[in-house]
């Protein structure tokens, strides 16, 4: 039994947005990618948003998720100590309810993309590939 259907969710394949019945995971129905028209995986694609695009326009995850961690500590008066690992994963949480709510592939390129940042925080990366 999958962990969703244990606590009462219903299970939605990721790729399709149906429901899921007799606990069978539907087959992979790729997405293709915008500029070359080749399937691609939503790990793959949230690969290259991460280390790219959202480098590009934010800086290291580890330091813009510092960012957000002082924010959060600051509106919470001192009474918590954020880490950027912490940030990292709240933004997991946060695409995971979505996709519960709605499913569409963004939550679940954005949810690895979050997760490729928790890795990259903990390994002490600070620039990736390609930078």
């Amino acid at each position: 039994m999958a962990f969703g259907q244990a606590i009462g969710l219903p299970i939605i394949s990721a790729y399709t947005g149906q429901s899921v019945s007799n606990h069978k995971i539907l087959p992979k129905e790729a997405a293709e990618n915008r500029v070359s028209g080749e399937a691609i995986s939503v790990c793959a694609e949230a690969d290259g948003t991460v280390t790219a695009d959202r480098q590009a326009q934010y800086g290291a995850p580890v330091d813009n998720f510092k960012r957000i961690a002082d924010a959060f500590n600051a509106l919470s008066g001192g009474k918590y100590a954020f880490t950027p690992a912490d940030v990292a994963m709240f933004m997991v949480v946060v695409k995971l309810a979505r996709q519960c709510h709605k499913p569409k592939r963004d939550n679940l390129v954005d949810a690895c993309g979050y997760i490729k940042c928790l890795d990259m925080i903990l390994s002490g990366e600070t620039v990736g590939a390609g930078h």
